[in-house]
């Protein structure tokens, strides 16, 4: 009974500053903060590896172009950074990663949209890091949700 939450905010400057939150659900249906930690750039997107076994695996994509993969402990409310990818070429806020999505549980692979049409396609190499396979132009709008029939 978690739920993570993927904050920004904007600056003057037009810089996303974001946070990653983690509740518990209460037994009478209230929220309670578990853990914060500063993201540093805004999450635009975030979503749990369904269906697994070994602990509980996210990720994150954010304002300055990156995929952030992060592993908490059954039981425990910590979780850590075990990799950061950057997807687009910019990190300077220019580029966003928007959206992704677990095409497969099993091989960890994933779908991602940018802000500038393009789709990256992510797989789980024999380290067990995610690299980017391949990239393309998929048409010429700012596309915000990627989505997989995968389930």
């Amino acid at each position: 009974n978690l739920l993570l939450c993927g904050t920004y905010t904007l600056d003057t400057g037009f810089t996303r500053f974001g946070s990653i939150e983690l509740y518990g659900w209460l037994t009478d249906g209230s929220f309670t903060l578990l853990n914060r930690h500063d993201e540093g750039a805004g999450v635009l997107d975030l979503k749990w590896l369904p269906y697994n076994t070994m602990g509980s695996l996210f990720c994150t994509v954010n304002s300055i172009g990156q995929l952030n993969a992060y592993s908490m402990e059954i039981g425990l409310f910590e979780f850590k950074r075990t990799q950061s990818l950057q997807v687009c070429e910019k990190n300077d806020g220019s580029e966003l990663c928007l959206s992704f999505d677990w095409i497969s549980c099993e091989d960890r692979s994933i779908i991602l949209s940018d802000s500038l049409g393009r789709l990256a396609f992510l797989e789980c190499c024999d380290t067990g890091e995610l690299v980017c396979s391949s990239q393309w132009k998929a048409h010429g709008y700012e596309a915000w949700v990627a989505d997989s029939d995968s389930w």
